[in-house]
């Protein structure tokens, strides 16, 4: 019982003691005997065991550091009033120590301590973000970075001020200055860009439009160029939508070249209609059909896309159609029934107009015409080759005999048209005989393809 009595003292003890140390600094505080109060509070903040009284000591040190370090401020002691105001960590005691830094820094400049200078700075501008100096003191380092050519960190200081004080004097002021260095930054920018590289730039470049008084045009055009050249690049990789997006977004910036630009999306879509064109052509529907789709990928909907589409489709169908009546066609010519092939081919040459179905209908008509006349047809095959020129040049050497020779002398056989082992097939003939020179003239000629083929030399002569 002894023991808990004394314990019981002892605490009591203590506990006045932390409580004078409290109300020791109260007193040395209205005494104005600050550095004296700040022990007590010390004392008591380590010692008293009161939550409530300990949060009271270290607010009441806090205040005395301030006090302090007004007194320091107020006899110009730079460097004390900022290690007291420091101490204090108070709202109050920030709103001089900005001051303290500014005045260091000064001091630091003007015995050309950059270093130091720049470390008073980012004190301020890191610990006191809200002083009414900011605007000044971010003015002051882009000054000294602009004369250290650190141009990036120039900018960087530049984009803080013209995010959150652009309308404040010290940005007015350093505007020009930043103004300046932008041909210089954008032909950093821009130099030996990877694709990566050009994505990325495009901000810095927008950026530096934002600032530009004097260069918009020169940063303009540049963020034109990367873009275009961002396109081309997905061009090469196929990837055209992609490419489409970059040739859009580089028209707000260059009319020039958003002309040139918009004139290369007009021939990549006509370079996807001709190639669809191209295979469509050759009844290559689904190639076609892929190859004008690709236009979408430029412009969502192109309506010559749309109907170049519609009509391969329907030239499908047709052409579908068209073989169907070709096969009967032919059907009906292995049956020799010339006439219902020619109308089978004529209406398959009305879906698909292709040089197959259209030499199938010469040869039917010329079919047709060998199964009633074949031997006047032979003839006539002669006569008008190459309108007539081959039989005028026959009837030229017989003038010209008959002339040298006379009529009771020169032998005119005329035309002979004698039948050969294949009834398509006949063989034309023209003799012009003398005693003193002859001329022999024969031609095969091929009924079902009008083909004439010499079958002499002279005979050959004359067909050239």
């Amino acid at each position: 019982m002894r023991k808990y009595f004394f314990i019981g003292i002892i605490a009591a003890f203590v506990i006045s003691c932390t409580n004078n140390y409290y109300a020791a600094g109260n007193k040395l505080s209205a005494e104005q005997n600050h550095v004296s109060a700040i022990e007590q509070y010390d004392l008591s903040v380590k010692k008293d065991l009161n939550g409530a009284r300990k949060t009271k000591s270290e607010i009441a040190r806090s205040e005395n550091y301030y006090k302090l370090g007004l007194k320091a401020f107020e006899k110009d002691n730079w460097p004390l009033a900022t290690r007291l105001f420091f101490l204090s960590n108070s709202p109050e005691a920030d709103q001089y120590l900005d001051n303290c830094y500014y005045q260091l820094s000064e001091e630091s400049f003007a015995k050309q301590d950059t270093a130091g200078t720049l470390e008073y700075y980012n004190k301020i501008l890191t610990y006191l973000p809200d002083s009414e100096l900011t605007p000044e003191i971010y003015n002051k380092r882009i000054r000294i970075y602009l004369n250290r050519n650190k141009l990036k960190l120039a900018l960087e200081d530049f984009k803080k001020l013209w995010e959150n004080y652009r309308n404040d004097e010290f940005t007015k002021d350093i505007h020009p200055k930043i103004d300046e260095i932008i041909p210089i930054v954008t032909k950093e920018i821009i130099k030996d860009r990877n694709y990566e590289e050009l994505i990325s730039s495009i901000d810095k470049l927008i950026t530096l439009k934002d600032y530009s008084i004097n260069y918009s045009d020169l940063v303009n055009l540049e963020i034109a160029l990367t873009y275009t050249k961002l396109a081309e690049i997905e061009l090469e990789a196929k990837n055209y939508t992609k490419a489409y997006q970059f040739f859009l977004n580089s028209f707000g910036y260059n009319q020039d070249l958003a002309e040139k630009n918009q004139a290369r999306i007009e021939a990549i879509k006509d370079g996807f209609i001709a190639k669809g064109d191209n295979y469509l052509e050759n009844l290559m529907f689904s190639e076609a059909i892929e190859s004008y789709k690709k236009c979408f990928l430029i412009e969502k909907d192109y309506l010559p896309a749309k109907e170049k589409i519609a009509y391969a489709i329907q030239r499908e169908k047709d052409a579908k159609e068209a073989k169907i009546l070709y096969e009967k066609a032919l059907e009906s010519e292995r049956d020799n029934n010339y006439s219902s092939a020619l109308k089978e081919y004529l209406e398959s040459k009305k879906l698909l107009n292709n040089a197959e179905v259209r030499r199938k209908i010469f040869e039917m008509k010329n079919l047709i015409r060998a199964k009633k006349e074949p031997r006047a047809f032979a003839q006539e095959i002669v006569l008008n080759y190459k309108k007539g020129k081959l039989a005028n040049q026959v009837y030229a050497i017989e003038d010209s005999m008959l002339a040298k020779y006379g009529e009771t002398v020169v032998d005119i056989s005329g035309w002979k048209v004698l039948y050969t082992s294949n009834n398509l097939k006949y063989d034309v003939r023209y003799d012009i005989i003398s005693p003193y020179e002859n001329y022999y003239f024969i031609w095969k000629v091929n009924l079902r393809t009008r083909e004439i083929i010499a079958l002499n030399k002279r005979s050959e002569e004359l067909m050239k």
